[in-house]
């Protein structure tokens, strides 16, 4: 049977690289805020656990602070190699996409950390402060693919 779709068959662009970025952002930004809505309006939640509040943003700082860490080596990498791997650089490519999709991963847990902690003391501020390190922390895996190679 002839293989019709194969991830390892797909040609690495730069658009694809910026799509999955996009995704994530616009994740990161709509699910925390979706759920937060959604309990808040629909369920009415109480909070469980306030007490186990501050452990939980605690935890979910210490995801921002690593991946803030992780984020700046990647920039990093890419900023001495003076921009993303050529196009006809398949390995090189492939190392990049998967250093991209891992720390995205990484980067988007401080809003899943925000909303167990929204589900545990139903405090909105905080939970937005957790949801906007998230963000920032998308936003540092931005792809910046130059327009022209010299």
């Amino acid at each position: 049977m002839p293989v019709i779709f194969s991830a390892r068959n797909r040609k690495l662009t730069p658009a694809a690289f910026t799509a999955v970025w996009l995704a994530s952002l616009v994740s990161t930004v709509l699910l925390p805020l979706g759920v937060v809505f959604f309990l808040d309006v629909l369920v009415e939640v109480r909070g469980f656990q306030p007490g186990l509040g501050p452990y939980v943003f605690a935890v979910g700082g210490a995801l921002a602070i690593v991946s803030y860490v992780l984020a700046q080596r990647f920039r990093a990498e890419y900023r001495e190699q003076r921009g993303l791997p050529a196009l006809d650089d398949e390995p090189a490519l492939r190392a990049y996409a998967r250093k991209l999709f891992i720390g995205l991963g990484i980067a988007e847990t401080p809003c899943y950390a925000a909303i167990f902690y929204y589900v545990l003391t139903r405090d909105v501020a905080w939970t937005l402060v957790l949801c906007a390190a998230a963000i920032v922390l998308v936003m540092l895996y931005k792809p910046a693919w130059p327009a022209t190679r010299g």
